[in-house]
């Protein structure tokens, strides 16, 4: 983030979605940007490239008390190289 100071640029935040929770920063603009200048200066150095990259969020209230599980906990996974998808499936509508 110090290049995008010296450059005068902005630092991205975080934000809640706009009827989210305050805690719940689910438009992760600083999350992406540090993942693209980790990846640039991959490509700067010559290093092998990733190919994904994921993360896990956890995201809304305890599902119970002294619970590791939110209500919204997720993983997040970013395709970098498109030949590593293999398909794609829709996902059939929850029953409940």
């Amino acid at each position: 983030m110090r290049a995008r100071q010296k450059a005068g640029l902005p630092i991205p935040e975080n934000k809640p979605a706009a009827s989210g929770r305050e805690e719940d920063r689910v438009i992760r603009l600083l999350d992406c940007a540090v993942l693209r200048h980790l990846h640039e200066i991959i490509d700067r150095r010559g290093l092998e490239a990733y190919d994904t990259v994921r993360a896990m969020f956890r995201e809304g209230g305890e599902l119970y008390a002294g619970s590791g599980f939110h209500e919204q906990t997720h993983t997040q996974v970013a395709v970098r190289n498109s030949d590593c998808i293999l398909g794609l499936f829709w996902p059939r509508p929850y029953p409940g």
